[in-house]
């Protein structure tokens, strides 16, 4: 993946919680956004979350996209 916004998809069938899915990019991220079409939102998850904006996405799953701003170019193993 490449430094600034990249589009993924969760590549296994089920549910993760996203802070494991995520772990290999051991925190070179700034957050992940995934647009919730039911609820016309951008749900949001920062490994640094606070009470202003808490988290709103605790897993990925296959079939969903989702938007990461990454600090450094870096290989994901989901």
């Amino acid at each position: 993946l490449a430094t600034g916004w990249n589009y993924i998809g969760y590549p296994y069938y089920g549910l993760k919680n996203i802070s494991l899915a995520l772990a290999s990019l051991e925190n070179k991220y700034n957050k992940v956004y995934s647009y919730n079409a039911e609820l016309g939102k951008w749900d949001v998850y920062n490994p640094y979350s606070t009470t202003l904006e808490p988290n709103s996405i605790t897993d990925m799953s296959a079939g969903k996209g989702y938007l990461i701003d990454l600090n450094f170019p870096i290989v994901w193993k989901p």
